[in-house]
């Protein structure tokens, strides 16, 4: 949905400009954005492994060959 911004209004990645020219400051650096901080969680979630899988995997190489 169209919302319209006015001078020193914050806009975000991904804006659509419809009429014209557009003069912008970054305020940010890629790795302060939410997207740049919900990748780094994903993978670091990724890389732990819950108690239960620990257990699991230590049954596993014992008794699964």
């Amino acid at each position: 949905m169209p919302v319209s911004k006015k001078l020193n209004d914050c806009v975000y990645a991904g804006t659509l400009n419809m009429t014209g020219p557009l003069k912008i400051t970054v305020t940010k650096r890629a790795s302060e954005t939410l997207v740049s901080r919900i990748i780094v969680l994903v993978g670091q979630s990724g890389k732990r492994k819950a108690s239960i899988e620990k257990l699991v995997n230590r049954f596993a190489k014992i008794y699964v060959q």
